[in-house]
């Protein structure tokens, strides 16, 4: 047995995604349960339901062993949070949720504030950028984390149909994201003769 199972709150058992601050010393685990149904009626085309049976972000103090709950306000609808893909601190009690809907091309930025007095992860900003002719869900890259800068990678289809690469520098905090545009690094990294 590892120190991690034997020692770690149960919130963050079967986290889907661990983020760590900037010193190490604290961890924060996001974990979410999903619940489909399938409802047939007669002469009705199936309706599926989705809900989030957990949602919810687990704060742990490596050094104390002190942990805390948040749970996600209501304005995480379960679909969004199916379309997770990375999950990072910004302050002690901020988070960052990263999530792409294939089906619009969109990526989204969600800043969630946790509420230590009340054990609530409240959203504070979503911050939303359509990202065309995406083809597949974008890589995430936070080793630019300590410089402010989270990197999108991926392919994209040319107008003439060939797959290209993607590579977009953000910013880490969509709330600060006035102070410098996004960064299309995808010619410093084209190699087409690789896809």
């Amino acid at each position: 047995e590892s120190y991690f199972i034997r020692s770690s709150p149960h919130g963050l058992d079967g986290a889907q995604l661990i983020a760590v601050n900037q010193d190490g010393s604290l961890l924060y685990g996001l974990k979410v349960r999903i619940q489909i149904s399938i409802v047939e009626l007669p002469e009705q085309a199936p309706e599926v339901l989705t809900e989030a049976t957990e949602k919810s972000i687990c704060k742990y103090h490596v050094a104390s062993g002190s942990h805390r709950t948040f749970h996600l306000d209501d304005d995480f609808d379960a679909l969004q949070l199916t379309r997770i893909l990375e999950f990072y601190v910004l302050a002690d009690n901020l988070v960052v949720m990263l999530t792409y809907d294939a089906e619009n091309y969109q990526f989204s930025q969600t800043v969630i504030h946790l509420e230590s007095s009340k054990g609530w992860a409240q959203t504070i900003v979503t911050k939303r950028r359509t990202i065309s002719r995406v083809s597949g869900p974008p890589i995430i890259n936070l080793s630019f984390l300590d410089q402010g800068r989270v990197l999108i990678c991926g392919a994209r289809v040319t107008e003439d149909g060939k797959n290209e690469r993607m590579t977009l520098s953000i910013a880490a905090d969509p709330m600060r994201s006035f102070r410098r545009e996004d960064d299309d690094l995808s010619p410093l990294v084209s190699l087409p003769e690789l896809l």
